[in-house]
């Protein structure tokens, strides 16, 4: 789901005819079109799951959709200059922090698509009032996973893009947990030593590994999170140690190893035939 737009065209790249970047355009605008159109009067998105008893935990709404899917609305109405497609991410990104639909538990891929929509659209003319309100939200988010140093997912490496981003957005707090406020040194301290340390202990070997969520490491969670760690590198800049370049390059061995003849990433386990598995190889291999 992460960055769906953008990211499924970027899967483009790994099909064996060439592709353009005017091809990846093209899928994305022609996947960002039908929205605007179809978006709710309070600014949520249409999602059928939303109709599914009990999904994700009772929630009546399938939570960080939202969010993400705005935050791809975001990226492709801005490169494309559509100002009604920007226009349906704001207004799904302002939904997905409505005072009335904030929960008790966070979710880190809200977080996080909600932190670069903010740094997304700085200096844009139009968002004035939409990034006043995200930011007074931003300001309260802390981390939900980097706190728990001897455990590893895939949402350790969402938490960690989150805090990047909030490291770039120039936000101050003075909540005491706060990423942006008295939570900002160690939130930096864990993102920096989950990229640069403990993930490439992972790959000290030296050969290609799988980076997926134990116990089981199921194959569609190796592309996911492939394409977070290029994130959190991207983010990281200068900072990002040349272990986890190498980490990089060795995850994109392992995928091209895994995939299966006919293209699919994520052919067996857990999450089988998601569609984010290979758009999340393909960015951790531009």
């Amino acid at each position: 789901m992460l960055r769906l737009v953008v990211a499924a065209a970027l899967a483009l790249a790994l099909l064996p005819a060439p592709a353009h970047a005017s091809d990846w355009s093209e899928l994305a605008r022609a996947m960002a079109a039908p929205w605007p159109a179809i978006q709710r009067p309070d600014g949520s998105l249409a999602d059928y799951l939303d109709e599914v008893s009990d999904s994700y935990g009772g929630f009546p709404e399938t939570r960080y959709g939202n969010a993400l899917m705005g935050y791809a609305l975001l990226q492709t109405g801005l490169r494309e200059d559509d100002a009604r497609i920007a226009a349906a991410g704001r207004r799904a990104v302002t939904f997905a922090i409505h005072p009335g639909r904030v929960w008790k538990r966070p979710s880190v891929f809200e977080q996080m698509a909600i932190a670069g929509a903010y740094n997304l659209t700085r200096g844009e003319s139009g968002f004035t009032r939409a990034r006043a309100r995200w930011a007074r939200w931003l300001r309260a988010v802390g981390t939900v996973r980097l706190q728990s140093e001897d455990r590893y997912g895939n949402h350790w490496l969402v938490d960690a893009v989150t805090a990047l981003e909030l490291r770039d957005s120039g936000l101050r707090s003075r909540r005491s947990r706060s990423i942006a406020g008295g939570g900002a040194a160690a939130a930096q301290r864990r993102a920096v030593e989950l990229i640069n340390v403990r993930i490439p202990r992972l790959f000290e070997s030296g050969r290609p590994g799988v980076l997926s969520d134990p116990p089981d490491s199921p194959i569609a969670y190796h592309g996911l999170s492939l394409g977070l760690y290029a994130r959190a590198v991207q983010l990281l800049g200068r900072r990002a140690a040349p272990a986890a370049h190498r980490v990089l390059r060795e995850a994109v061995k392992s995928a091209a190893l895994m995939t299966a003849p006919n293209g699919d990433s994520g052919y067996f386990g857990r999450s089988q035939g998601q569609a984010w598995s290979l758009p999340g190889i393909a960015y951790g291999a531009a």
